[in-house]
């Protein structure tokens, strides 16, 4: 077994490069770093957990085994069902639709730039540390069916810029995205409620920028650190120690009726109008009370406003 700074000899000549044997055991190679490249003959039958951990490595391969297959850079058992080990040339990866767990293999990969699983991948859980360190990795399309993402699953991925999450995920487990200091922008269809700046859910909005909810609305600061957000329908809103205020509308719709409420991952906030600008007709909806005094101050696109019933006071009127 070599682990680690160990050095290994073999009738005195440092062991860099490797036909394996016909078993080959757990942790036998693990962060060995002298190790350069294995290959593996028609006779080799096992390899245990984690046999070449942090090894960065070229892979060959006689197609005649039957146990592994190498596909892409990447060793794979012979049924597709586990990852064994990548090779250090491997950039852009797409996970087989087969996959059943992802293990540790990518774990401290600087070479990846991409991450996609196929289409009907059954890969319900990223595993605790599956990612972690990979500091190249740009882009990551996770899979359809996705419920949960582990512990530092793509902890200090620096390079790590956007991510979409799915409707299906439900948990996001301790840092699993902390160290992601690029990751600017989420697109978010769980239910998750995202701060930007928060440390909630894996640090997942922690360093972002934008987030779009699955409403479609979008979270962004500015340069001054002030939060706004734009829904479908084109208003927008900004947020003012936790209150949302609707302050424009950047439509086409000449005549447009004012929301209701502001609805983020299906949660409806109230509002008010301040200094509302970009309309021409507007109406009131029905259940709205009161109109503040700076509702439309100074808005020099309005002709019209139609107020219901519902609204009994009308400041500054």
């Amino acid at each position: 077994r070599a682990v680690g700074g160990t050095k290994l000899f073999i009738q005195g000549k440092l062991v860099t490069d490797i036909t394996l044997p016909e078993t080959v055991s757990a942790n036998a190679f693990s962060q060995y770093k002298h190790l350069k490249s294995i290959t593996i003959p028609a006779n080799l039958k096992s390899i245990g957990e984690n046999a070449f951990y942090k090894c960065e490595i070229s892979i060959h391969a006689d197609e005649n085994n039957e146990f592994y297959t190498l596909q892409d850079g990447i060793l794979y058992d012979k049924n597709k069902t586990k990852i064994v080990v990548v090779s250090k040339d491997v950039d852009k990866v797409v996970i087989p639709a087969s996959i059943e767990d992802l293990g540790v293999s990518f774990e401290n990969n600087s070479a990846i730039t991409s991450l996609a699983f196929e289409k009907n991948s059954i890969i319900t859980k990223i595993n605790n540390f599956a990612f972690r360190s990979c500091s190249n990795l740009k882009e990551v399309t996770l899979p359809d069916n996705l419920i949960s993402i582990g512990a530092q699953a793509f902890y200090d991925c620096g390079n790590l810029n956007s991510i979409i999450v799915s409707n299906t995920v439900n948990d996001i487990d301790y840092q699993a995205f902390a160290g992601c200091e690029r990751l600017y922008k989420i697109i978010n269809n769980s239910n998750f409620s995202l701060t930007l700046g928060s440390e909630e859910h894996g640090w997942l909005a922690k360093y972002a920028r934008i987030i779009v909810d699955k409403n479609g609305n979008t979270t962004y600061k500015d340069d001054n650190e002030l939060t706004y957000v734009n829904t479908p329908d084109g208003f927008s809103f900004i947020c003012e120690n936790n209150n949302f205020i609707l302050i424009d509308y950047f439509g086409n719709e000449e005549t447009v009726t004012l929301p209701t409420a502001l609805t983020i991952n299906d949660i409806d906030y109230d509002y008010t109008i301040r200094n509302m600008r970009g309309v021409k007709n507007v109406i009131i909806p029905d259940g709205m009370t009161e109109i503040n005094s700076s509702a439309f101050y100074e808005c020099k696109t309005l002709t019209s406003v139609v107020i219901p019933d519902s609204v009994k006071v009308i400041q500054g009127a």
